[in-house]
């Protein structure tokens, strides 16, 4: 009963910016370089920025570079450092965005480092075959402290000392005894023979 109707529908699909993953750790140890990638996924123009710990990557440093690549899909940027330091670690925020929306992606970054040495030494208790130290736990560098060394010598051995060159010898030799104890607290008490 005469032609049928017809119309000619054109969808358009935009898709927003999107990452893959949420979030990922990295670690690296101190004063080697790294890289940290994000690849955001959307249509273009696709814009991304990187934020460092809620600040903005300051990007006069000279050890620290942001390249960005376009891919089928999207924008891989790769935020690079020469050498990391102790405040390089952190959460790296990475944004992408576009027209049709945004999203984020977050890098932790630990870089590990040898530990500090712990601070506030202090003797709290004297007896005749015991004593009960404290100190205040150092930075760990990213990493869980596994031991601490005492070192400790008869009151002997102090009397007799001579003139010594260095500190560092000041420690070493017969006399010197050292003692490796677990991290389990601040303040332990340990018995000295």
């Amino acid at each position: 009963i005469g032609s049928g109707l017809k119309k000619i529908i054109y969808v358009n699909v935009n898709e927003p910016a999107r990452f893959d993953f949420a979030s990922k750790n990295v670690s690296s140890r101190r004063n080697d370089p790294v890289v940290l990638t994000c690849h955001a996924m959307g249509d273009e123009p696709l814009q991304i920025t990187w934020t460092h710990n809620g600040n903005r990557i300051d990007l006069n440093n000279y050890r620290i570079s942001i390249a960005e690549m376009k891919t089928d899909e999207g924008v891989r940027s790769q935020l690079s450092m020469s050498r990391t330091d102790r405040h390089d670690s952190g959460k790296y925020r990475c944004v992408g965005e576009n027209q049709f929306g945004r999203s984020e992606h977050l890098i932790f970054l630990a870089v590990q480092e040898s530990p500090d040495a712990p601070s506030s030494l202090e003797v709290l208790e004297v007896k005749s075959r015991t004593v009960k130290l404290s100190w205040k736990r150092p930075y760990d560098g990213n990493s869980p402290v596994l031991s601490y060394l005492v070192q400790f010598k008869p009151l002997k051995s102090l009397h007799e000392q001579t003139v010594i060159a260095s500190p560092d010898e000041e420690w070493k030799g017969p006399h010197i005894s050292n003692l490796t104890l677990p991290s389990v607290g601040v303040a332990s008490r340990y018995e000295f023979y």
